[in-house]
């Protein structure tokens, strides 16, 4: 039986050297692609709650009870307000007719909800 082991040694401090330096290139890829996340998920996180806000403001109750968007924000992106029972309160006139289908369910202490749309778009 033969054993793979170079008897060079040139040969051995290459291939040391190549290790070494895809173990440090891993190790920055990783680190790299984990910062990164961090960053647009806190990016993300941030932005979703600024427009929470945005909308939360811009919302009216009308004396009859109902729900409408005053001020200059109306038409703006894809809004719809659901009471705790399930019923739909508020939705936007979007020009593709697009929904996002229903009230989040299984979310309970939690503000947002991701979603899909009946169009596959995710949300």
């Amino acid at each position: 039986m033969t054993r793979l082991r170079p008897r060079n040694v040139r040969t051995r401090l290459t291939l040391w050297y190549v290790g070494v330096l895809s173990g440090v290139l891993a190790l920055y890829a990783g680190s790299t692609l984990t910062v990164l996340h961090v960053s647009l998920r806190q990016g993300l996180d941030r932005t979703l709650g600024a427009e929470y806000e945005r909308i939360e403001d811009v919302l009216a109750e009308t004396p009859d009870g109902t729900i409408r968007m005053g001020g200059h924000d109306e038409g703006e992106g894809l809004v719809e307000v659901w009471s705790p029972e399930g019923t739909l309160l508020f939705r936007n006139p979007e020009p593709d007719g697009e929904t996002l289908g229903g009230p989040p369910t299984g979310t309970e202490g939690s503000a947002f909800a991701s979603m899909v749309a009946r169009s596959e778009t995710p949300l």
